[in-house]
């Protein structure tokens, strides 16, 4: 529940500036919100420069951002989970971001865009400003705007999972941030050509493909406007996914993208088991068949696709990017792998 409006630069070889937090540790940000510049080098974000297994929720930037490498309208730099954040691609300059959604400045001046902020805290001038703490007392009506309503049925329970049956079904559940703790069943065969979907950012729940398969999931970070966390769970956080494959799959990172994979971007203390990807991965860093980054559990798994990483890349693999404390067991890739000039650590 906090705002800075002071404009933040650094020097050429600066790192980790942002209009409110330059470095979150582990940290929780909610309900913030910054108006700002930022300028500097390395890892600059309009509400945040580099979050690290910290927790954003709930907040924008408005403030322009420019500087080196890893910019981002909302953060520069994302390896925590990063929900129901905005920022404004007109007033930032920036298309792009490692976490949040990109908006126009008529969007972030209509209380439908923040779905979720509905606990009393916010307030807006509907069409004239962005969104104010309730606190600052700025006038405008209080913010009401719920979730979208579930397309899905079910409870969300172990014993009677949400049910997803078509790719409608999916594209709500990524938009419900609310049930992303729950069970999940997949009920059919889904084919989602044609669909924009945005990952899901922090799944801490159970999702169960029950041998059924995702067709054609199709993630463009330069057309959604992310570059990190990218594949059909963007950020898995604790959370298990089994029994599901991934057919087809085309992820696509935008400039300095990282954390890629056909089934999830980055997995932090998750399972993953009896699952594969095939289809193709591109971007800079953190790149595999299957999980970008894993510090869970892999088991019973394969990937066949392609993964290829740009003219400096890192942290390559035909099934895992990279493996960091985690565990990969009775898997296989049979995909190729390559980089630039400059990449390292293939495999």
């Amino acid at each position: 529940s906090c705002y800075a409006t002071g404009n933040v630069s650094g020097g050429y070889n600066s790192e980790y500036l942002g209009g409110l937090c330059g470095f979150n540790y582990d940290g929780t940000i909610t309900n913030c919100y910054a108006t700002g510049s930022v300028s500097g080098g390395w890892y600059l974000g309009g509400v945040c420069g580099e979050n690290e297994f910290g927790t954003i929720t709930n907040c924008y930037a408005t403030g322009s951002v420019s500087g080196g490498l890893y910019l981002g309208g909302l953060c520069g730099w994302n390896s925590g989970t990063i929900s129901s954040c905005f920022w404004d691609t007109e007033t930032t300059e920036m298309d792009n971001s490692a976490g949040g959604r990109p908006k126009t400045t008529a969007q972030m001046k209509s209380a439908s865009t923040f779905a979720g902020w509905n606990d009393g805290s916010w307030t807006i001038d509907e069409g004239n400003d962005y969104p104010r703490l309730a606190w600052e007392n700025d006038g405008g009506s209080v913010i009401t705007t719920d979730y979208p309503a579930r397309t899905y049925s079910g409870e969300g329970t172990q014993e009677n999972p949400f049910e997803i049956s078509d790719s409608q079904d999916l594209v709500c559940l990524s938009n419900r941030l609310p049930d992303w703790d729950k069970y999940f069943a997949l009920i059919n065969d889904i084919d989602m050509v044609g669909e924009i979907y945005y990952p899901i950012t922090t799944f801490s729940g159970s999702f169960d493909g029950s041998g059924f398969k995702i067709f054609n999931l199709e993630i463009n970070g330069e057309d959604i406007g992310l570059r990190s966390q990218l594949g059909l769970f963007g950020f898995i956080n604790g959370g298990e996914v089994r029994n599901l494959g991934i057919e087809n799959a085309q992820i696509t990172g935008s400039d300095n993208s990282r954390y890629l994979g056909g089934l999830c971007g980055f997995n932090s203390d998750g399972t993953i088991e009896n699952c594969y990807a095939t289809g193709d991965v591109s971007g800079d860093n953190y790149l595999g068949g299957l999980c970008g980054e894993n510090g869970g559990t892999i088991e019973n798994c394969y990937a066949t696709g392609y993964v290829s990483g740009g003219y400096r890349s890192g942290y390559l693999g035909g099934l895992c990017g990279r493996n960091y404390e985690g565990t990969i067991e009775n898997c296989y890739a049979t995909g190729s792998v390559s980089g630039g000039n400059y990449s390292w650590d293939l495999g």
